[in-house]
């Protein structure tokens, strides 16, 4: 058996809901039929996989969200973005401990720390590190790397007493 393969059955045994139910629980439209899937730009595409399901409301949400053009700038497609992005919303949400949350951080301490970015954070945990591009999130994008010392470090005065 193949990846692809183990996730569709894991999605079955986990009873997963259809492909178009997350398309509707994401707002986005629910496919009526196999020619009308905008996500996906390749008649090929649509014309093989109407051969392996009855309707689109058969299509297995691995299926489905793989086979989906990714949005601008996401290597994921829009249902699989919703998904992810929902995720990413409880987990902070249900955290009763995130620094956003009241009763946490001052509001200067809140924004002290959203002040501060990851390659800073890297360049003070990391061995021996003195240079790392400025957004660390960017790293494939053509950026240079600067010294870490030019870095706009942690401002600790919010924690004054």
């Amino acid at each position: 058996m193949d990846m692809a393969t183990i996730n569709v059955q894991r999605g079955r045994d986990h009873g997963l809901r259809s492909y178009n139910d997350y398309r509707k629980l994401c707002r986005l439209q629910p496919l009526t039929s196999f020619n009308q899937w905008p996500e996906i730009t390749e008649a090929a595409v649509r014309e093989r996989v109407s051969q392996l399901y009855r309707t689109p409301d058969d299509i297995d949400l691995y299926v489905g969200g793989t086979l989906e053009e990714p949005i601008a700038g996401s290597v994921v497609g829009p249902t699989f973005a919703c998904i992810i992005a929902e995720q990413f919303v409880r987990l902070r949400d249900g955290d009763r401990f995130y620094y956003e949350n009241s009763g946490i951080f001052t509001p200067a301490q809140v924004a002290a720390l959203k002040a501060v970015t990851l390659s800073w954070v890297l360049c003070q945990t990391g061995d021996s590190m003195t240079r790392i591009v400025p957004n660390a999130f960017a790293i494939d994008r053509g950026e240079k790397a600067v010294p870490c010392s030019s870095l706009k470090p942690l401002d600790l005065s919010a924690w004054k007493e």
